[in-house]
């Protein structure tokens, strides 16, 4: 079997499967815009809780978990924190992860 009827036969069976051959790199730049108008209320400007029970990101509090499972908890809503699904997209929603990556 040649390389190219290889790639050709997978490129099939997951376009079959609906996986997105779109590729997305988290923006946290954007990330920390949205974070600023919606999550830093409580959880501080640089990641740095100012209200008991709440991550404090800056010692990396909550990003203990993989990207999907962040996700998913912001797209629910936790505790006090509000469901975004709906309110973000899911594009935005891991702009905010890759930036509250950047906060340690």
């Amino acid at each position: 079997m040649n390389i190219t009827f290889s790639l050709a036969v997978m490129f099939c069976f997951l376009s079959v499967l609906g996986v997105s051959s779109d590729v997305y790199a988290a923006d946290s730049i954007k990330g920390g815009k949205i974070y600023q108008q919606h999550c830093s209320n409580c959880h501080g400007s640089s990641g740095v809780s100012n209200m008991s029970g709440v991550a404090d990101f800056s010692r990396g509090e909550g990003l203990f978990k993989s990207d999907i499972d962040l996700l998913r908890l912001l797209q629910r809503g936790k505790g006090m924190m509000p469901a975004y699904q709906g309110r973000l997209s899911d594009k935005e929603m891991l702009d905010v992860i890759a930036y509250m990556r950047t906060l340690r």
